[in-house]
């Protein structure tokens, strides 16, 4: 029981991720809306399903902590699609519901003493990350074809790559930096 409360819980995240990355507004597609309303139901069946071959008075008190997690996701589940049709709302909803369910299985795990599950962690789109590697692009291309010489072509990369390195290596030991740089 506890091996496949454990995947099934592992695969059920792996999911419920998917569905949020297409509920992200800089990706929004025309057809989402109905994707997104089939994988919830099937989630929600899927979540049910397991809830229901689970007997709670035999398991651990880890077990019991993430079938109750698994009954917070799937009340969310179901009052997402039946009360609201604003989709920044359902989004925000599914996001607590999705962490929810990530820790609990990254608890249940570490209580277990097994192999951490790994579930991807959902992060908002960088606009302005985005818009920087484009300008940086643009940039190197604008150069390259009318400013610099075959000797500056070789050594600006040099210098661009060492102070990229040095960025990195900053950014790993000073949290500071890294919250300003990411």
């Amino acid at each position: 029981m506890t091996n496949e409360l454990c995947l099934e819980s592992q695969l059920l995240a792996r999911d419920f991720g998917k569905v949020l990355a297409a509920l992200d507004p800089a990706v929004w597609r025309h057809d989402a809306e109905n994707f997104v309303r089939e994988n919830l139901e099937e989630l929600e069946r899927r979540i049910e399903a397991l809830l229901a071959s689970i007997d709670p008075p035999d398991l651990d008190p880890p077990l019991r902590e993430l079938v109750q997690r698994l009954r917070q996701v799937s009340s969310t589940l179901q009052a997402s699609i039946r009360t609201s049709a604003e989709w920044e709302e359902i989004r925000s909803r599914l996001e607590e519901a999705y962490t929810t369910l990530t820790e609990g299985i990254e608890r249940f795990t570490a209580q277990m003493k097994a192999a951490r599950i790994h579930v991807a962690t959902m992060r908002p789109t960088n606009h302005l990350r985005k818009i920087f590697h484009i300008a940086s692009g643009l940039l190197t291309l604008f150069l390259i074809e009318h400013i610099l010489t075959p000797l500056t072509m070789i050594v600006l990369p040099l210098l661009f790559c060492a102070w990229a390195w040095s960025m990195e290596y900053l950014r790993r030991f000073r949290p500071g930096l890294n919250r300003a740089l990411m």
